[in-house]
This record gives C-alpha cells, structure tokens and sequence, in this order.
C-alpha cells in the first residue's frame, strides 16, 4: 500500500458518523506521510486534531462539494500545511504500533 499511497499529495476520507467507526485507511495514509482530509468518525474524533495533524470536516461540508473542493484546492497548493500535518501525522503514529495495540487488547481482557 505504500507505493499506493506515497503518489498522493492528500489522502480525503469522507465517512458517515453512523456507519463508520474508524477508517483504516487514514491510519494508513498517516503511516505513509500523507496529508489527510476526514469527517470526524470513530476513533478519528479522539486521536487527531483539525489543523495539527489533519483537517476535518463536518458531515454537511463534507455534502457540500463546491465547499469540499475549496478546500481541497487550499490544503494542496499550501505546503507549509501538509508538511504540517505529514509531521504531525507520523508523529502520531508512533501510539499505533503493533506493540501498543496488543498491550491496550490484554489490558481489555484482563480487565474483564
């Protein structure tokens, strides 16, 4: 997927509260230094933080497609944003390794 994603200048992943609860592929594009546009779904509301790491957007901007391409355009031709939001982005990665998401998994169990 890196190659995948390493030709991206953003990555925009646009879900629905109520159906998502933490798309995978941001944590992805992250990983790889992109930039990333979202809505605030799942554990994107608790983990990253609009204009430090990514740039969320709410459900009706996300419907409104002349404003969603504003900003698209904006955040592309701002470098100084997304070389922001790339080091911020693979600062945070660093809380999603392998390593701890299995110690938060026992501590779940254990706790049980």
């Amino acid at each position: 997927m890196a190659g995948f994603y390493s030709k991206m200048r953003l990555f925009c992943c646009l879900s629905k509260p109520d159906i998502e609860t933490g798309p995978l592929p941001i944590l992805e594009a992250l990983s790889c230094g992109i930039p990333v546009i979202t809505t605030a779904v799942g554990w994107v509301k608790d983990n990253l933080t609009h204009m430090e790491n990514a740039f969320i957007i709410n459900e009706k901007e996300a419907s409104d497609y002349g404003k969603l391409s504003r900003i698209l355009k904006n955040i592309n031709g701002r470098d100084d944003l997304r070389g922001k939001f790339k080091e911020n982005g693979l600062r945070l990665m660093n809380n999603f390794t392998l390593d701890i998401y299995c110690d938060n998994l026992m501590k779940i169990y254990e706790s049980k």
